[in-house]
């Protein structure tokens, strides 16, 4: 098989944020994982990236410049595909607010839909906050 075969096959990872070193710290990890990865510099990079690699999942910065990852992963929520992909929101804030606001971001779009999920126990929406703090101590 070809390297370019089996790059194919390997799920892509879209990231966005404004820091060069945890990009770096972040792709260097999931490529060593056997995933592809897109990288982009802020949200409005993010969004158009989102449409043109189509990516499995999305690790949204949450303070960026330009678009913030808050109003991002709502924008991500309206593209085509959007709704479906997942969402982890990176950030190196450990305020429960910041982390709650990432949450109500994602589910604002579909409101409705998963507030019958979260009643049942379970949510659609597929984001989840990891504080930054997580990301060193993983690496």
């Amino acid at each position: 098989m070809t390297e370019e075969a089996s790059q194919k096959d390997r799920p892509v990872v879209l990231i966005a944020d404004d820091d060069v070193t945890m990009r770096l710290l972040m792709r260097e990890t999931l490529e060593q994982a056997g995933f592809t990865v897109a990288e982009t510099e802020d949200g409005v990079q993010a969004l158009s990236a989102f449409v043109r690699v189509r990516p499995d999942i999305v690790l949204l910065n949450v303070l960026m410049p330009k678009m913030d990852g808050f109003t991002t992963c709502a924008t991500l929520r309206t593209l085509p595909g959007g709704a479906h992909t997942p969402v982890l929101m990176v950030t190196g804030l450990d305020d429960m607010e910041s982390i709650n606001r990432a949450y109500v971001e994602a589910l604002r779009k579909s409101e409705a839909k998963n507030r019958a999920l979260l009643q049942s126990g379970y949510s659609s929406s597929g984001s989840v906050c990891l504080p930054r703090s997580v990301c060193h101590k993983a690496g």
